[in-house]
This record gives C-alpha cells, sequence and structure tokens, in this order.
C-alpha cells in the first residue's frame, strides 16, 4: 500500500482554500459593501454563499452602523429611540451570539448612546484636552509658590 505525504486542500471556485478565505475576508468584513472592488465582491459573495450566518451578522452591524451615523438636525430624536429599538429586536432575533453580546452592550450602554445623538455628537474630548494640557503645564512647572504666575502660566498654555 502506497502512502501519500502530501495533504491536498479542497480548493474553492477562486482558488483559494477555506481557511484562506476566511482570513483574506477580514478586511470585507470592516468595510461596506459600496466600497468593494469587483474580486472583493466575488470573494464576498462566496464567504457568504459559504458561511450563511457571517452574512446575517455582517448585515446586521451595517445597519447599526447605518443607525449611527450622523443624523440631520431636523431629525426626530424619538424616531431614532426608535430604530434603535427596532434594530434591538432583530438583533434578538438573530441566531449569532455574537451579535447578541453586541446587542446587550448596546442596550447597557444606550442611553449614553442616545445622549450622544441627542446633544449634536458631542463627547468629552474637549475637557480630556484641556485636562491633558494643565496636567502637562504642572509637570514642567515642578511645583509653583507663586499661585498668580501659575495660574498666568495656564493661561497662557489653555
Amino acid at each position: 500500500m502506497k502512502v501519500t505525504k502530501g495533504f491536498k486542500p479542497t480548493k474553492l471556485e477562486n482558488g483559494e482554500t477555506a481557511p484562506e478565505l476566511l482570513s483574506r475576508s477580514r478586511y470585507l468584513c470592516v468595510i461596506s459593501s459600496d466600497k468593494w472592488n469587483e474580486y472583493q465582491q466575488n470573494r464576498a459573495d462566496l464567504l457568504f454563499k459559504r458561511y450563511p450566518s457571517l452574512k446575517q451578522a455582517y448585515d446586521s452591524i451595517l445597519q447599526f452602523r447605518e443607525w449611527y451615523k450622523a443624523k440631520t438636525s431636523d431629525f426626530e430624536p424619538f424616531q431614532n429611540e426608535k430604530e434603535l429599538g427596532n434594530w434591538m429586536d432583530r438583533a434578538e432575533e438573530s441566531s449569532s451570539s455574537e451579535i447578541k453580546n453586541f446587542r446587550n452592550l448596546v442596550i447597557n450602554h444606550e442611553q449614553r448612546i442616545l445622549n450622544y445623538h441627542r446633544h449634536g455628537h458631542k463627547t468629552n474630548a474637549i475637557a480630556e484636552s484641556v485636562n491633558a494640557k494643565i496636567q502637562q503645564a504642572i509637570r514642567q512647572n515642578k511645583g509653583a509658590r507663586d499661585l498668580d504666575f501659575f495660574q498666568f502660566r495656564i493661561s497662557i498654555v489653555i
């Protein structure tokens, strides 16, 4: 009996093996489908045909991203909350445990997310930046005895 030494994995339609298809499709799942080129579109079709649960998860995440995009200023805030609730209902019906975990994460931070949308997509980044500048001034000053001069230096930095 002759024993062959090499293992030859089965190739898919595009010439890749299944592990190659999965590893090379990571970027596809991060970007929107309208940004795919023709080769990426073919790879995605093959990937989603072979793994339909990935397609369901990809579509669900795209729906959330679309919801999260900045809305116009005349957009009704209650409509925004309703759309988020609709997305959460669809995510609950998903068979993917990752989508359900992401849904639970959104539920845990729902009020913060909605406040971010209600207040014009503002964050505390400005306050964090000012705090970092003050801390840097304190480190550079290494202790000041004259409080007025220290406040003057802080006003120049900020």
